[in-house]
């Protein structure tokens, strides 16, 4: 799970501290999700950008952006009456955020989905490769090439790359998710309010 918390250890103002950090908890999940939606943390388009296999698979060149499962996963959770967490509890949100190196966990490659059709194969399968893998060779012929694993439904077809096979890749830091100096000021512009008696 990726979080960070707000946190108020000295209450010397007569406010409604836990009212003020849930107002902060919605803000930093507006911003993490507008970071999202920006394509970058400080200003829009700063990320690194798709590589075009990616944007071939995914039909789309959106950073970050592609089920919406991300950014519907943060969330702020109220933790007693003087402490908020911010946090998302999906895969591989650290490494997105952070960036860093994939490599597999069992086998000697990464198998990467050449096309569309693939990948939603591959997303409904829950991501296991044997299954597709199973169902296509009950269809056509299927072997490894080098670094590329190749379909083809009769002889008479030529040969299809569906997957590529790496042995790891690299994900560029997309930073999404902590605060940032805007955030810090307009979280405190939420407590200058309240302590002014403007809400």
């Amino acid at each position: 799970m990726l979080s960070y918390s707000l946190k108020l250890k000295e209450r010397s103002v007569n406010i409604d501290v836990p009212k003020l950090l849930d107002r902060a908890g919605r803000y930093m999940v507006s911003s993490s999700v507008g970071k999202i939606m920006m394509g970058g943390s400080t200003k829009p388009g700063e990320w690194t950008e798709n590589k075009p296999l990616t944007v071939a698979v995914k039909r789309g060149s959106n950073p970050l952006r592609d089920t919406g499962q991300l950014m519907s996963s943060i969330h702020h959770t109220m933790r007693g009456t003087d402490s908020v967490v911010i946090s998302t509890n999906r895969a591989g949100a650290r490494l997105q955020n952070e960036g860093g190196t994939i490599r597999p966990k069992k086998g000697k490659y990464l198998w990467i989905p050449a096309n569309y059709k693939v990948r939603q194969d591959l997303m409904r399968s829950g991501w296991s490769i044997t299954n597709p893998i199973r169902r296509l060779k009950t269809t056509g012929q299927c072997r490894k090439s080098g670094h590329a694993y190749l379909y083809r439904k009769s002889e008479e077809d030529k040969w299809e790359v569906i997957f590529i096979l790496k042995e790891s890749v690299y994900i560029p830091q997309r930073r999404f998710f902590g605060f940032e100096e805007k955030d810090k000021v307009e979280i405190m512009k939420i407590f200058r309010k309240a302590m002014d008696g403007s809400v």
